[in-house]
């Protein structure tokens, strides 16, 4: 595969979308349970499966998670 991998959030859509020459070909949809961000569902279109597209996104949403601050849940002392 020699086009450009780019992964990128869509907050609007809750998902991280996999481009390949600016055509989406797969994305992760998330949610947010509290402090954490839940992947609920992954799908790569079949022509673009077994190249790695997958890998990349998920690797991709991951590094874009790890670098934004995390939410602090506030606690109750009681």
């Amino acid at each position: 595969m020699t086009a450009e991998i780019t992964v990128q959030e869509n907050t609007e859509a809750r998902t991280y979308d996999v481009l390949i020459a600016d055509r989406v070909v797969g994305a992760i949809v998330y949610e947010h349970a509290g402090p954490r961000v839940v992947f609920t569902h992954a799908i790569v279109e079949p022509e673009f499966r077994r190249r790695g597209v997958g890998s990349t996104l998920a690797r991709g949403a991951l590094d874009d998670i790890r670098a934004k601050p995390r939410r602090q849940r506030e606690r109750s002392s009681w």
